[in-house]
Parts: structure tokens; C-alpha cells; sequence
């Protein structure tokens, strides 16, 4: 059964700030529901807002679900923050609200040109950080291409977001918010769900087998989610 066709599902990449890593969850979504990537310039140091900024003058006509990745729940959060009525519903997925694991960003930070290093991480250590299981070769290869598409500065500029931001906020959000983890995420901790408890009305945990990359390792389940919440957009 097709999902609403009057909504789009409107995706915000991790730090990479491509698309391509969202390849394996569009596919899954393709004739389902409407799909719209949003891939951030990867030749400039943008901040949090200007990211934002870049990201609303990119938005659809007509409803959206936004769905932000990691990194770009800061970028989804300020959207949110300005007031965008065209969002009916969000996901976040391995998403924080303030710097997650301080002390491995703050490590991360002191190595020169962490972006590099990013870039050209031993096969081995990638896939136990980032997927934490086997994977196939087409998996990696498809991380590696996405960083590797990046100019290293932008990602330790990224990094340093993370590392420094915080969204703090009173505000208490009405649209309804999914937070979707990676049951095996090492990177982003079980405790980050608990600002998006607190600062949104209508939350639903969604836990799926996975690590912080769960939207790759993961992607039929994942989208299995993603038009669960477009299904029930006109029941709240």
C-alpha cells in the first residue's frame, strides 16, 4: 500500500553531508512515498544555522516528514526551533541534541586533520566501528566513497560542530517526533534519546538491530518505520 502521496519524505545526511549514504533506505522507500535528499555544499565551513538555512531553502511544496541522521538532528532541531509548518512529523535516527561521547570528540579533535584520518580508516577498524558486525564489501565501500567525497577540512569542521554544540531550549515541541536507534550504536548513547523525551510531546522510541549506521545496515526495517509514521500523520 502507497503512503500518503501528498507527503515527501524529505532525508538530512550524516557528517559526511552527502547523499549517498541513504541510497540503501531510498531504495526500500522507492514507490512508496515521495523521496527528497538534501546534500550539504561540501566546500564551505557552514555553522549549524547556515546549514539550516541551506536546508529550508531546499524544502518541498506540500507535507513533509523530515528524517535527520546523526549529525543533522542539530540542523532539524533549529529548523524546528524557526518554525517550519510544512513539518508534520520527524525522525531522528542516532541523533543528539548536545556532543555525545565528549571525551572521544575531544581525543578526535587533537589529532591533526582528523578528517583524513577519517577518510582513510583501516577497512577493519571502519567496519567495527561504524557497523560493529559484518558487513558486505559494497557496505564499506560505500562509506568510504562518502567521505571520501569531502574535503577532510570540512570534515573536522563538522566534528568540531558536534564536539560544541548544544541546543538548549525550553521549548516543548508539538510535532511528532521518532526517534529511531540502532539497538547496537556505540557511538551516540541510549541516554541522547532522553532530550527528545523531554522537548517533545508526542515521542516514540523506535528500536531496530543495528549500529549508529543502522539506516545502511538496516534499511528495510528502517523504512518499515519511515511509512509507519507517514500512515499515521492524519491520525494526530
Amino acid at each position: 500500500m502507497k503512503a500518503d502521496q501528498d507527503i515527501t519524505v524529505v532525508l538530512l545526511p550524516g557528517l559526511h553531508g552527502t547523499g549517498r549514504l541513504f541510497e540503501p533506505l531510498t531504495s526500500e522507500l522507492t514507490g512508496q512515498v515521495r523521496t527528497q535528499v538534501i546534500a550539504y555544499p561540501s566546500e564551505e565551513r557552514l555553522s549549524i544555522q547556515a546549514h539550516a538555512q541551506f536546508a529550508a531553502n531546499q524544502l518541498p511544496q506540500g507535507r513533509i516528514v523530515l528524517l535527520a541522521e546523526s549529525f543533522s538532528g542539530l540542523v532539524a532541531l533549529t529548523l524546528l526551533a524557526w518554525g517550519t509548518p510544512s513539518i508534520e512529523a520527524v525522525v531522528f535516527s542516532g541523533a543528539f541534541a548536545d556532543p555525545p561521547r565528549r571525551w572521544l570528540l575531544r581525543l578526535a579533535l587533537l589529532v591533526p586533520n582528523v578528517g583524513r584520518l577519517i577518510q582513510w580508516t583501516p577497512k577493519l577498524l571502519l567496519r567495527r566501528l561504524c557497523f560493529g558486525a559484518p558487513v558486505s564489501g559494497e557496505q564499506l565501500a560505500l562509506l568510504r566513497t562518502a567521505v571520501q567525497d569531502v574535503p577532510s577540512e570540512i570534515l573536522t569542521h563538522r566534528l568540531r560542530l558536534v564536539s560544541t554544540v548544544r541546543i538548549s531550549t525550553e521549548t516543548v515541541f508539538d510535532v511528532p517526533c521518532y526517534y529511531l536507534r540502532g539497538r547496537q550504536d556505540h557511538f551516540v548513547p541510549y541516554r541522547a534519546t532522553r532530550w527528545f523525551e523531554r522537548h517533545f510531546r508526542r515521542f516514540t522510541l523506535e528500536e531496530v538491530e543495528g549500529p549508529h549506521f543502522v539506516l545502511q545496515t538496516n534499511p528495510a526495517e528502517c523504512a518499515r518505520v519511515v511509512l509507519r509514521v507517514v500512515k499515521k500523520i492524519d491520525d494526530y
